[in-house]
């Protein structure tokens, strides 16, 4: 998933486990559900990869549901109040 942007990638994020996880998924999946998202990474990969029609993500973390949402719904107001921070 080299090159694949994440807007928060983390240690304990599925990112890198992404391709082997989805070796189990079902071949054909109408909506795919994320119920711990975390940074979405499943999500973002099966995104990528059009493996779904729709995507459900949900968390008890609502900081990180409210940045995801706004990332999804208004990517450019969203991208706008962050800077880029040099690596």
């Amino acid at each position: 998933m080299t090159g694949l942007p994440h807007p928060i990638p983390y240690q304990g994020s599925k990112r890198k486990l992404a391709p082997m996880i989805d070796n189990f998924l079902p071949k054909s999946i109408k909506t795919f559900y994320e119920p711990f998202c975390g940074s979405a990474a499943m999500t973002i990969y099966a995104a990528h990869h059009r493996r779904a029609e729709r995507f459900v993500l949900t968390d008890s973390l609502e900081p990180m549901v409210t940045l995801l949402r706004s990332i999804v719904e208004t990517p450019d107001r969203t991208a706008a109040r962050y800077r880029p921070v040099a690596v």
